[in-house]
């Protein structure tokens, strides 16, 4: 495990400020030793200990943000991308969000058409900004009074 620590600070796996994840553990890197890593999970603000020996198992984290905007069927695809542009303009001046920009449509689901916005912040704020973008989306939406579509199954009684 010394061998891997040397290996963590000399190969530049990730440094003391990143935000990493291993198994169940998002945490911010508080410090690299030759035996451990020390983490702050960033959703509970625990401190974590991770044994180096384990560095194939990590990820560094990115601050990149996907998120799908579902909007129906029926409404016509130049208007849908009118709106997300306002969106993703609103969401750019937003605290804490270094960009956000429109990607295209992402899926043909069952009840709607999904729109991909990818938006970037500090890996430590993605929580946060990811939560803070879905209610701006959604009462945006309820301003253009678009509802945001759902499975419905319709019953006949004959």
């Amino acid at each position: 495990s010394i061998i891997k620590g040397l290996d963590i600070l000399t190969e530049n796996y990730y440094q003391v400020g990143d935000v990493i994840k291993y198994g169940t553990v998002r945490g911010k890197v508080l410090s690299i030793g030759l035996k451990t890593t020390k983490v702050e999970d960033i959703y509970t603000m625990n401190l974590v200990s991770l044994s180096n020996r384990n560095i194939d198992n990590v990820e560094v984290v990115s601050h990149m943000i996907n998120i799908d905007i579902p909007l129906p069927y029926e409404l016509k695809s130049s208007k849908a991308e009118t709106i997300i542009d306002e969106i993703v303009n609103k969401i750019k001046e937003m605290e804490k969000v270094e960009n956000a920009e429109y990607r295209g449509v992402n899926n043909y689901s069952p009840s709607s058409i999904d729109y991909q916005v990818k938006v970037y912040s500090k890996p430590t704020d993605k929580v946060q900004v990811r939560r803070d973008s879905l209610t701006l989306i959604l009462k945006e939406l309820e301003n253009h009074n678009i509802s945001i579509p759902y499975q419905q199954i319709d019953l006949h009684n004959k």
